[in-house]
């Protein structure tokens, strides 16, 4: 199989859930939710560290916008959480993250459900 950098590079430019597989692969299914776990991680961190110097590449913002258009249960309750959160994330990334696109030109505030958007454009 592909190395773990690969696996979160791969996620990160392009998210897919873990319905894509089957009951019977479990072992890809848990691989993945420990990839999209990272993926959050990763992400909450580099949101709380935002600051005017920041930048993200088009490939991260596509991967972003498709990855928050299709949140679902725990992690969307995490992200609901930390986008209100005004210690933690700040409103630069608030500002920046309402400019992010898909490949597709779709703006985030576009494509997320109405709570989500209402949270973002609000700050």
């Amino acid at each position: 199989g592909l190395d773990d950098s690969v696996q979160k590079s791969l996620f990160a430019a392009e998210p897919i859930g873990t319905e894509y597989f089957t009951l019977k692969e479990t072992e890809q299914r848990n691989k993945l939710q420990i990839i999209q776990k990272w993926y959050e991680d990763d992400f909450f961190e580099t949101l709380e560290k935002w600051d005017s110097y920041s930048k993200l590449s088009l490939i991260k913002k596509n991967g972003f916008v498709v990855y928050m258009k299709n949140i679902k249960g725990d992690s969307r309750d995490k992200w609901i959480k930390f986008l209100q959160n005004r210690e933690k994330c700040p409103q630069l990334a608030i500002e920046a993250i309402v400019e992010f696109k898909d490949k597709k030109g779709q703006l985030l505030q576009d494509v997320v459900e109405q709570d989500i958007k209402k949270i973002i454009l609000k700050r």
